[in-house]
Formats: C-alpha cells, structure tokens, sequence
C-alpha cells in the first residue's frame, strides 16, 4: 500500500490530479494521501496559535465521543465560531471544504465504521500541531478534548463556519498570517486614547475586544459594556485588559458583567 500512496502522490502533483483520483479505488490509498497532505503542510491547517484555544474549548464540551448536550454547550460552541473566524481566508477555505467532506463520510457509519468521533481522532495530528515546546504527553493529552472541537466541525461544519465565511479574514494573497492579538501591554500612543484610570472602579481601564476577526480598542469599560447591550459584540467575544495575562471570552470577565 506505501507504494501505491506514493505512486497516487506523485501523480497527484502532476498536471492530472483530477484523472488520477478518478482511476484510484482505494479508499485506504485516497484516505492516507489526504491525511500525508495536511501533515506535511509548513504550517498546520488549523495554526499552531489556536492550539491552546482549541482545547480549552474541547474541555468546555460536554459528552463523550461525540455526544453533545447543546444546552450546555452554547457558550464552548460559540467561543468555537469565534476562534475560526480568526483564521485567514485560505485556511477557512480549506477548513469548510475538508470538514464538508468528512461530515458526508460520517454519514456513512454504517458501512465504514467511521463516526465523526472517529475521524475528529484520526485527523487531529494531521490538521492541528502544538508549539516545540509543548511535552509529547502533554500532547497526547490534549488529542481528546480537540477531537472534541473538530467532532463538533465535522457534525455541523456550515454552522460552526458560519462567522468564518461571513466575516473572517479577507486577506487577499490567502498567505497573511493569523491575525490573532497578542496579550501584550498597549502603546504609548493607545493608553493615551481614554483618559486616566478612574481608581474607584473595579474593571481596569482600557479595554480591546475582537470583532469579526479584528482586534478593537481601546475602549473604557463602560463601552464594552454598551457595546454589549447593542448587540455588536456577545458574552462569548474575548476582550483583553491592560495587564492580562491572555484574552478571555467576556462571559469570564466577572468585572465587567458586574457594571451596570
């Protein structure tokens, strides 16, 4: 069978890809090009910067291989639209196209024995890839609770791509990388946008907050907390305030939800 993944390869790379899948009727042979394909990609299809995100949100999901509790789930299935909508375009693409396909291979269960658990397990270390610095085991750790996020994709993959489509990253080359804000302490020339800090308020001063994939601020709490009201942004939109460590879904932010 290695052989004939790489013979398909090969002419996969050719000027006929198409012909050559047409003519393939191994379906162990397609499967395991597919899987090479995004393993050997530089960078993994789902960046290496939403690693930690993707599992914080897996443990947030209730259930078991694949078994979802929707009322209990809103806020990790929100958190999740959220996080691919920061993607760049090329990455949505991709995503939409590939979990499209495995969610119609999962229909198929009972022929192939394939659930949507089971491919989300088979495709986590194809499509996602810790930083060097992360241990093996903890590694291996993480694969349940992100299979958990991408077997959530697989079962609704329109859905769960839904901002992504509409309002995620518009690069126009397709090869900008992620636009995902780092924790980091404003400029000078951003503290200076709202003035000094009130001391007898418990939410700190400056606030940014990401919207449709962009980094907004800075803004006093007190516009967060209309924006909020309006509509414009969730208790699932992550907002970062001078100081923090990482950003944080607004549901989280006890300061915040406390202000009238």
């Amino acid at each position: 069978e290695a052989s004939d993944v790489d013979v398909l390869r090969l002419q996969l790379e050719g000027n006929s890809p198409t012909e050559s899948v047409s003519r393939c009727y191994d379906a162990h042979v397609l499967a395991t090009c597919l899987k090479k394909f995004y393993c050997r990609l530089p960078e993994p299809l789902l960046p290496t910067e939403v690693y930690d995100r993707l599992v914080d949100i897996g443990n947030c999901l209730t259930g078991d291989e694949g078994e979802r509790d929707d009322g209990k789930d809103t806020a990790a299935t929100l958190q999740l639209k959220q996080l691919l909508a920061l993607l760049p375009r090329v990455n949505v693409t991709n995503v939409l196209e590939l979990f499209t396909f495995l969610s119609e291979v999962a229909k198929l269960e009972s022929t192939t024995r394939m659930s949507a658990w089971n491919l989300a397990l088979v495709f986590v270390p194809n499509v996602v890839r810790a930083g060097a610095d992360l241990p093996a085991e903890s590694e291996l750790a993480d694969m349940n609770p992100i299979a958990k996020a991408l077997c959530l994709i697989i079962q609704r993959p329109k859905e769960m791509l839904s901002l992504a489509v509409s309002e995620g990253s518009d690069d126009s080359d397709g090869d900008a990388p992620l636009r995902l804000p780092s924790p980091l302490e404003p400029t000078r020339s951003e503290s200076s946008a709202v003035s000094a800090p009130d001391r007898g308020r418990a939410a700190p001063l400056n606030w940014w907050y990401l919207q449709a994939g962009q980094q907004m601020g800075p803004v006093p709490a007190s516009q967060l907390v209309s924006l909020l009201d309006t509509g414009t942004i969730s208790t699932a939109s992550y907002v970062y305030c001078e100081g923090a460590l990482e950003w944080t879904p607004l549901a989280q932010v006890q300061q915040l939800l406390s202000l009238p």
